[in-house]
């Protein structure tokens, strides 16, 4: 099983669909636009020894785009060049760029599914899985806790793509094929990463709702990290665990008993 791969489209969409992604990709297509850098043109070739001389000619190039707003780090991922998307990603190309399609490097790494070399390949240069983020009261936070994170460069790769999430709710209700391979793909994406899955908030109440219901703790201990807004920090789950948690669970019931 991989994760859920797109709907088949009709022989008309697919062919209306292979054309525009041939227009917007295909180095054939590409060589007679305005827009293409020569480094654009190394990129979506797969000729990873010119793309890089000439990115160390002119550091710009890996984050330049053209009109559809492709990168070449989108370029090589789209056109399958697993080894130059790699070299892209250790450059510090930007994963989280999105094109006009509003598609970024992840979206083309796993077109064919988690388990393909593009995909693992890109899955291995992000730091962490973060949850699914949830209306509700930590959603803002969560929001900004990502950002913040970008911005002092720790990769934090999105697990929407494996799909909707199961029920985790109730903790009793019958495990369904999809439930368990889900949480088997969500096992090998926090295995690729380098680090593990991360708890995007502190909060007791985060971790009972948010964090259980998108699947974290079926994930083994060892691979939870949290994420401190109120100084910036990563620690692993059970040092939370031991100084956060349990601190507030013991305040919660004693408030309870004391109504």
């Amino acid at each position: 099983w991989t994760c859920p791969a797109r709907p088949p489209f009709p022989p008309a969409m697919a062919n209306k669909a292979t054309t525009q992604f041939a227009r917007l990709f295909d180095p054939e297509f590409l060589s007679a636009r305005r827009d293409m850098s020569k480094a654009m043109m190394a990129a979506a070739e797969g000729k990873i020894e010119v793309a890089c001389k000439l990115i160390q000619d002119n550091d710009a190039e890996l984050l330049a785009h053209n009109k559809d707003g492709n990168t070449m780090l989108l370029l090589a991922a789209a056109n399958s060049h697993v080894d130059l998307t790699r070299k892209l990603l250790e450059l510090k190309a930007d994963a989280y760029h999105k094109n006009g399609l509003q598609m970024d490097v992840l979206d083309y790494a796993t077109m064919d599914g988690i388990h393909s070399p593009m995909a693992q390949a890109v899955i291995a240069q992000f730091d962490f899985v973060a949850p699914e983020v949830r209306e509700g009261p930590f959603q803002l936070k969560c929001g900004d806790a990502l950002q913040k994170l970008r911005q002092n460069g720790i990769l934090v790769a999105r697990s929407s793509f494996l799909g909707k999430s199961p029920d985790f709710s109730d903790i009793l209700s019958k495990e369904t094929e999809y439930r368990v391979e889900w949480v088997k793909s969500m096992n090998f994406l926090v295995d690729t990463v380098r680090r593990g899955i991360l708890l995007l908030d502190a909060d007791v109440e985060y971790l009972e709702r948010d964090a259980i219901l998108g699947g974290v703790l079926e994930i083994a201990q060892d691979k939870r990290f949290v994420y401190r807004a109120q100084d910036k920090s990563l620690v692993k789950f059970s040092t939370a665990l031991r100084y956060f948690y349990r601190e507030r669970m013991q305040l919660r019931i004693l408030e309870a008993a004391s109504r």
